[in-house]
């Protein structure tokens, strides 16, 4: 009895192996070279620097107000990791219903080079495609969710966190400089590596 069940296992094990290497293969199969490059966009609105007396000591950076506008960013970066900095002043987020009405004139996407072109109109890849393959896939269940008729202020609440957005920021240039200085390191996410360097070269900082 104990010898079949062990039959029994050692069987479905294989089987299983056989499952995974099939589904290895035929993920291998769709692998297809694509663009994945950071197409972010820093444009610098506005620097303001307060009157100081020049008897009053401290950082200038301090009394520098910055104002940036940043363009195509993902959810992930720009309403979480971006906005988690306390040094932020009057952040404004664009709204996504302008975007989810260009989304509902699209048609079907699937994994396909084509598609993951026109994907990258509206969400940011990483460079892995299993990630990337599923942001697509809930990229195109969010368009059917839009063209079902579910209201985009429910239909939104299916935003992949790699959903593009862009927003306006002011914040003190001492404290960008902190962001900067932080978000370069190699333990960043490399999205925000790649704006933090942006951000940088604007700025000459």
């Amino acid at each position: 009895m104990a010898k079949k069940r062990k039959t029994r296992i050692q069987k479905e094990v294989v089987e299983n192996q056989e499952k995974v290497n099939y589904s290895q293969e035929n993920s291998k199969k769709e692998i297809f070279s694509y663009d994945y490059s950071y197409d972010s966009e820093v444009e610098v609105l506005y620097i303001h620097r307060a009157f100081i007396p020049v008897d009053v000591k401290g950082d200038l950076d301090a009394h520098t107000m910055v104002t940036l506008k940043i363009k195509n960013v993902s959810r992930a970066v720009l309403t979480i990791e971006f906005v988690r900095h306390d040094d932020l002043l009057s952040p404004t987020i664009k709204s996504t219903r302008y975007t989810l009405k260009e989304l509902k004139e699209e048609k079907p996407f699937s994994i396909t080079q084509e598609d993951f072109k026109r994907a990258k109109k509206y969400i940011v890849f990483t460079g892995n495609f299993e990630i990337d393959k599923n942001s697509v896939l809930m990229l195109e269940q969010l368009r059917q969710n839009i063209i079902n008729g579910i209201p985009n202020d429910e239909a939104k609440y299916n935003l992949p966190e790699c959903y593009k957005t862009e927003g306006v920021f002011t914040m003190p240039l001492r404290n960008l400089k902190n962001i900067v200085k932080l978000r370069t390191d190699k333990s960043a996410i490399k999205e925000f590596q790649d704006l933090a360097y942006k951000i940088k070269e604007k700025l000459d900082i």
